[in-house]
């Protein structure tokens, strides 16, 4: 009798002891429904949804591209197993290793799954300091442009492997440099520009040079284009910490 009964309260411990493996294991779906995973959520973080899949794998996917089940899942509205518990109530005893190692990190976050924002302490930053006393004078610049902006035809590319840069704009002058380079099938790399004129469309589109750079910023001028390196793969030319100022003629 005896025996049964410390059988029994043996196997009553070992179900409270090891909860159910697999509860915060469930179906993942992209919006379109065309990728699905299996998989249980490790974080919510800077809006990317970390899952670790059944073999072990870590994904991350943008939870504006989930599923509405499973946005709705993150949010609070699935049968999410944590609950937050409010400060103060939580046991004094600290979790056994294998506890930890099994809880998902969601279970310390906010009811959406995202990390608390921290205010800054503004009390402790350092005042920044310019070499030799340099003043930034900065124009004010409204936001609204006292122009219509036309849109302007680019040239189409030298080459199937031509890579085009981000654009660089400004409001001030009312123009826009676009950057193309080339470096794949090509002996040397080659650059080239395309400086607008917003308020008119027109577009100045220039020959290649031999050189591997892209716009990063255009002068106040209006033809002076601030040009920084854009690679670092080819000995002899120009790298991410080389600027030089091209300045466009008519097609030069």
């Amino acid at each position: 009798m005896n025996s049964a009964r410390n059988l029994l309260i043996a196997i009553s411990i070992l179900i409270v002891a090891c909860p159910a493996s697999g509860q915060d294991v469930r179906e993942w779906s992209d919006a379109t429904g065309r990728f699905k995973i299996t998989g249980s959520l490790i974080e919510v973080k800077d809006g990317i949804a970390f899952i670790k899949n059944d073999t072990g794998q870590t994904l991350k996917v943008p939870v504006a591209r989930l599923s509405k089940a499973d946005q709705d899942f993150l949010k609070g509205g699935g049968d999410n197993p944590f609950q937050m518990v409010e400060e103060g109530s939580a046991p004094a005893a600290s979790p056994s290793p294998a506890a930890s190692a099994t809880a998902s990190p969601a279970a310390s976050q906010g009811s959406m799954g995202w990390s608390t924002p921290k205010e800054p302490n503004w009390s402790r930053a350092k005042e920044f300091k310019t070499r030799n006393d340099v003043a930034w004078n900065v124009p004010p610049i409204d936001n609204k442009l006292p122009y219509e902006n036309k849109p302007a035809s680019l040239p189409k590319k030298t080459n199937f492997h031509e890579h085009m840069h981000r654009m660089a704009v400004n409001p001030l002058c009312k123009r826009a440099a676009v950057g193309y380079s080339v470096t794949f099938t090509v002996p040397k790399p080659l650059s080239r520009l395309s400086l607008i004129d917003l308020e008119s469309g027109k577009s100045i589109n220039t020959e290649q040079v031999e050189a591997h750079m892209r716009p990063l910023a255009v002068l106040n001028s209006g033809i002076d284009v601030l040009m920084v390196g854009a690679g670092d793969d080819r000995k002899g030319y120009e790298t991410k910490d080389q600027l030089q100022i091209w300045r466009l003629g008519r097609n030069k």
